[in-house]
């Protein structure tokens, strides 16, 4: 692996690693400041949409305010109160149809409009029907109302009841206000004596609220636009929840979701068990992963909630995200490029040595580097340089040297072919002198042979004589 490829993958690796955990650092930050200032940004919208729903049932409050106070229902309810003959039950029934013919067709909102005793009775309503029912006893069983704060309070107070659903008095949600009556008259302090009856009206505004909170009634009105939050948050809702963690507003996404709807999140455990503001991720209703904060409505115990799924709220940043790896990517290519025309500037004095070193392993020691640099390259050429000076010199020497020894060896190989000669000629010499030597010795051999056989029969016939001379030896007579 070439000096050069080291050199580029190293930088490359490096800058990758730079660029990438700068990518990875910049998108997180991004992210997580995004997060935090749409956290921030909804927190606002929930405010001000608890503003929103406060004012809208506010002028609930108001209207049931001002129709408590209306002047023929006053003197009515105080003559129902204080008579129980005949004329009693024609103040009734001409109070039943004030209320039904002449207020109710102010205010298509309103569904039933009832005066209650301070024993919670109906002693008079826009629905016949309803006359005699104990109010105060659904109060106890479903807190339908709050007829009980409302009968011993002062003027110009009016108690809200989140909205509840009774299938015996309208098919759709409702929302109760109640308010004290108050008579016409004065006492010695110039107070309006209060009575003990109160006004109870059913209002069947939750898709009217709903359209408040979202920005459709406001366009509606004539306004250029609604809910910008809406108009950029497709998946975006406004809703509201009871302290039983019921829906107690329509949901964009859930048909009827309206006291049907269970809903048990972050945000809504957080404001009825701890009483705290939430803003953050959680999942919401639908198990989907939202960003949204809530406001608690502790006057009317429920929980309002700006939400959107966190996907489409992190679309802006994702796009940014997407624009800056595309960036990361063309400026890496940049820098790579960048790199390679470095790496053949930095090394282009070894390349030069390289080659050099290539043509001097051909056995070329005229080569000289030429470098202008005056850093460690530079200093290398020149070193380089110098110990080829020293190689050429040494290989100079070494060369005559070369030719003394072959000059020396040539007359070497003279002297011992020479030499070899006078061996040879001595060794043939003596090759004669050793054949005719043992020519000579073979027959002094064959001689000594011959004399031994002679020898050998002369002591076998001695001794014979001698066994001859013994035996008659023997034989002659003493």
């Amino acid at each position: 692996m070439s000096l050069k490829f080291k050199f580029i993958i190293f930088f490359s690796i490096l800058v990758f690693l730079v660029n990438s955990g700068a990518v990875y650092f910049l998108n997180n930050y991004l992210e997580n400041k995004f997060i935090k200032e749409t956290a921030d940004l909804f927190s606002v919208l929930a405010e001000s949409s608890e503003g929103i729903y406060f004012s809208f049932i506010e002028g609930l409050k108001i209207r049931t305010i001002d129709w408590s106070s209306d002047g023929f229902i006053r003197n009515s309810a105080e003559k129902i109160i204080n008579s129980k003959d005949e004329s009693g039950r024609k103040t009734v029934q001409e109070l039943n149809f004030y209320l039904r013919e002449k207020k109710i067709p102010y205010d298509s909102s309103v569904i039933i409009i009832d005066i209650l005793d301070k024993d919670g009775i109906v002693i008079s309503s826009s629905k016949d029907e309803r006359l005699g029912i104990d109010e105060k006893e659904e109060e106890k069983k479903i807190g339908a109302h709050r007829f009980s704060e409302a009968v011993v309070s002062g003027f110009g107070e009016s108690f809200v009841t989140s909205i509840i659903y009774e299938e015996d008095e309208s098919d759709e949600p409702m929302i109760h206000i109640v308010s004290r009556i108050f008579s016409t008259r004065e006492d010695d302090s110039g107070n309006l004596l209060p009575l003990d009856a109160v006004m109870l009206l059913h209002f069947t505004e939750t898709e009217r609220l709903n359209d408040t909170l979202t920005g459709k009634f406001q366009k509606e009105e004539g306004a250029l636009t609604g809910q910008i939050f809406f108009e950029q948050y497709k998946t975006g809702e406004i809703y509201a929840v009871n302290n039983q963690k019921t829906m107690i507003t329509p949901s964009r996404f859930i048909e009827g979701a309206v006291l049907n709807l269970f809903i048990d999140t972050s945000p809504i455990r957080t404001c009825l068990e701890e009483n705290k503001e939430f803003k953050g991720e959680y999942l919401n209703y639908q198990g989907e992963k939202v960003l949204g904060a809530s406001m608690c409505l502790k006057r009317d115990n429920a929980v309002l909630i700006v939400e959107a799924k966190l996907e489409e709220v992190l679309k802006p940043i994702r796009e940014i995200r997407n624009t800056i790896i595309l960036g990361g990517i063309a400026i890496f290519g940049l820098i790579i490029i960048g790199i390679i025309l470095l790496s053949n500037w930095f090394l282009a004095g070894l390349l030069i040595i390289k080659a050099s070193i290539e043509k001097i392993k051909s056995g070329d020691f005229s080569q000289r580097i030429e470098t202008k640099s005056k850093d460690e390259i530079g200093y290398l050429g020149t070193a380089f340089n110098t110990m080829l000076d020293s190689v050429e010199k040494s290989e100079q020497e070494l060369k005559k040297s070369k030719e003394r020894t072959e000059e020396m060896n040539l007359d070497l190989e003279n002297k011992v072919e020479e030499r070899t000669g006078e061996l040879k000629k001595l060794k043939n010499d003596l090759e004669k002198i050793v054949e005719s030597r043992t020519t000579e010795l073979s027959e002094k051999i064959a001689e000594l042979e011959k004399f031994k056989e002679l020898t050998v029969g002369r002591e076998l016939k001695m001794v014979e004589l001698k066994k001859e001379i013994e035996k008659l030896s023997k034989n002659s007579p003493k």
